[in-house]
């Protein structure tokens, strides 16, 4: 898997609204596109804006970057930003990262957390289902 960060210069607060309006947009232009896994946009506390894309390989990232909707998607951006993000590039090299659900995300088919009232006092906690995995907690998205 590849991810690329792109750092973009500083969005003026008059023209965030439509920086926002055009990732959404060229998320929808990219949304078939081979290999693309996520595209995300994420702003620091201090407003500056990065992208991180996930593809699944350098080749279908450099595909995507030799398509027509993508010259499109940096033509739309010229009318918002005086210039665009700067990129880098990463190899994942250890991908066993957790994703938040209640099983470990990945190590056990995309579990989701599923959210439970805590038990009243002497009652017994939530029952881990038969079928969840063995080391699933208790309350596992099994139990729904």
């Amino acid at each position: 898997m590849i991810v690329a960060i792109a750092r973009f210069p500083r969005v003026p607060a008059e023209r965030d609204e439509d920086f926002r309006e055009w990732f959404a947009w060229s998320n929808l232009q990219l949304s078939e596109t081979e290999g693309l896994k996520a595209r995300r946009l994420l702003r620091s506390e201090e407003g500056a804006y990065v992208a991180l894309v996930e593809h699944d390989s350098a080749e279908t990232l450099a595909a995507m970057h030799a398509t027509a909707k993508v010259a499109q998607i940096h033509e739309r951006l010229a009318a918002v930003l005086p210039e665009g993000p700067h990129a880098t590039r990463y190899d994942v090299v250890v991908d066993d990262a957790v994703e938040g659900s209640c099983c470990g995300g990945s190590r056990h088919g995309q579990h989701h957390e599923v959210a439970q009232p805590a038990p009243a006092h002497g009652d017994r906690a939530a029952e881990t289902p038969a079928d969840a995995p063995a080391d699933a907690p208790a309350g596992c998205c099994h139990s729904a």
